[in-house]
């Protein structure tokens, strides 16, 4: 890591500058920075693909009564289990299940208790 005020080397754990003792910030990754994939990160990726498309399949009508809350639930699971990982980087893509499968199960669910109320009632 390099010193933004004597442009001295720096070991990337360091804190302050070894040269200057000014203190160093670790610089953020930018969106633009290339991202090294690891073999785990592959293998998140794979697991979060499947629950996604789990999640999609859940906005059919019906199926969505149990493939919506199923799909929330391991979106959720899959996320809470792995976000302590460095090679975890489908964070945003867990939620996004997550949301995805909790509509699709909430809406579902809601539009049967009103179908039944409706036939209920007439």
């Amino acid at each position: 890591m390099r010193c933004p005020s004597c442009s001295a080397e720096n070991p990337p754990t360091a804190t302050s500058c070894l040269a200057c003792q000014v203190t160093i910030t670790p610089r953020r990754r930018r969106r633009s920075d290339p991202v090294v994939d690891s073999p785990q990160t592959e293998i998140y990726n794979v697991q979060i693909r499947k629950i996604f498309q789990l999640c999609l399949w859940s906005a059919i009508p019906l199926v969505g009564l149990i493939l919506g809350p199923i799909g929330a639930r391991r979106a959720y699971r899959f996320w809470q289990e792995s976000s302590s990982d460095p090679a975890f980087q489908a964070g945003s893509a867990a939620r996004v299940a997550l949301y995805l499968g909790t509509l699709t199960g909430v809406t579902n669910w809601l539009g049967l208790v009103l179908i039944l109320l409706g036939w209920c009632l007439s």
